[in-house]
């Protein structure tokens, strides 16, 4: 991938970072834990509507592109049904995760237009010590052949 189209997709994907991190809410976590519990087929929680409750509350803070993730990790992780200690764990680790992703593209993004703006004063620069130079090299020319008197200096 090329960098302006990179440097394009980061700036698509910054513009939506609210809506990225938005919690699901709990009829989409409801799904979650379902999922969840169904991968434990022999766990029995004691209280099973307080279990469900808890770990309902804590995957509706996930994203809704980040629940299927965390229900992942977790089931791959636990060969147990989790606590709500471990969900909400799982949850903030792939929460920061993605902050973290948007940090470095917000950095990426501000690198690069530190550079394009160096890039642009190092250009100015240049073009400036040019147009000094072809004034010192006019003015040593008409001071050699004669053109200009003391008093113009």
């Amino acid at each position: 991938m090329t960098v302006p189209a990179r440097l394009s997709k980061y700036r698509d994907r910054l513009a939506q970072e609210a809506e990225h991190l938005r919690p699901a809410g709990p009829e989409r976590a409801a799904e979650w834990a379902k999922i969840l519990t169904g991968s434990y087929p022999t766990a029995r929680p004691p209280e099973p509507e307080i279990y469900a409750r808890a770990i309902i509350s804590v995957l509706a803070e996930c994203p809704a592109d980040l629940g299927p993730v965390v229900v992942d990790r977790i089931t791959r992780r636990s060969k147990w049904l989790p606590s709500r200690a471990e969900v909400a764990e799982a949850v903030e680790e792939v929460v920061t995760e993605r902050r973290a992703e948007y940090s470095r593209m917000r950095r990426a993004l501000a690198e690069h237009e530190r550079r394009k703006a160096q890039a642009a004063l190092e250009a100015q620069i240049e073009r400036d010590r040019d147009t000094v130079q072809r004034g010192i090299v006019e003015l040593l020319a008409d001071l050699r052949s004669g053109r200009m008197n003391r008093k113009a200096v």
